[in-house]
């Protein structure tokens, strides 16, 4: 009805026949393909003797998020003034597609990852996951989602605004926080959960989704600097204390992340705090 080509509702035409004049209630309750519940609904009239036609509306918007198409099944119930019921019937709406119906933003349902390293260290400040949304009206939407681990435990939120064109595919990244995933220490995949998104024009038209997303496999130690790993390629082994001893009994500005015990000073001490870290036998390389 506000000319942006969504139903506002959903009309149902009621015909009855009335024999003898009176209060009368029509009530109808609309359910999914699967047999639950969307929504219920019902009018009062005073109606006189013959046939009538009554309409009954369902709200557009608590379609579209319940997310399940139609062909819908209305079952309807006739009551007179004090509830006792006269007659029912149930009916099947024709296929309807929920996107059909009003809202402002939808997730598309598409989603994909990365690791995102910001200042080339190798380390990932963040788990990027993309998330695919279409806005009716061009304008700022805002998305937040958390990231849970395989134990279903939380790990982080993390949460976006961005300028959307209308009726166009678009994307907008949830960072999730790499130190906070990497003090977590679980490795993925992660599950992206609680997916919600609204259209600043108006937030009480939303959308959200509960299980949204699967990421790729990631070990959580690429969201840290690994102790003693100093060329960053997420192992400690001889390269790294091949580095170590280049800068040895050289003051630590030289090499900052070689000053293992933060004397100021790069030593064999740090050298054998290095050989303790190793993450294979006997320092080899891979």
């Amino acid at each position: 009805t506000d000319g942006d080509s969504l139903y506002n509702r959903l009309a149902i035409d009621v015909g009855v026949n009335v024999k003898t004049a009176g209060t009368y209630v029509v009530r109808a309750k609309l359910h999914d393909p699967h047999g639950s519940q969307i929504l219920e609904t019902k009018e009062s009239y005073f109606l006189g003797v013959g046939d009538h036609s009554i309409t009954l509306n369902f709200n557009g918007f608590s379609i579209f998020k319940h997310k399940l198409g139609g062909p819908y099944v209305v079952i309807l119930t006739l009551e007179d003034k004090d509830g006792n019921v006269l007659d029912s019937q149930t009916y099947n709406t024709s296929t309807y597609d929920p996107a059909d119906f009003q809202h402002l933003v939808a997730l598309t349902g598409n989603y994909w990852d990365y690791g995102t390293d910001i200042d080339g260290d190798g380390v990932l400040d963040y788990l990027t996951v993309n998330v695919e949304v279409v806005a009716v009206n061009p304008g700022y939407c805002s998305i937040k989602g958390r990231l849970m681990d395989i134990n279903e435990k939380e790990i982080v939120w993390a949460e976006n605004t961005a300028y959307l064109e209308a009726d166009e595919p678009q994307v907008i990244q949830l960072n999730f926080d790499g130190a906070t995933i990497y003090n977590h220490g679980v490795d993925g995949p992660y599950s992206l959960r609680d997916v919600y998104v609204y259209h600043t024009g108006d937030p009480t038209q939303p959308d959200y989704v509960y299980e949204a997303y699967t990421t790729s496999a990631y070990s959580y130690l690429k969201f840290g600097a690994l102790p003693g790993d100093l060329d960053g390629d997420g192992d400690v082994d001889r390269d790294d204390l091949n580095k170590l001893l280049k800068y040895r009994n050289q003051p630590a500005s030289e090499c900052p992340e070689c000053d293992l015990d933060g004397d100021g000073v790069i030593t064999v001490l740090d050298a054998r705090k290095l050989v303790l870290l190793c993450t294979r036998p006997r320092c080899a390389c891979e």
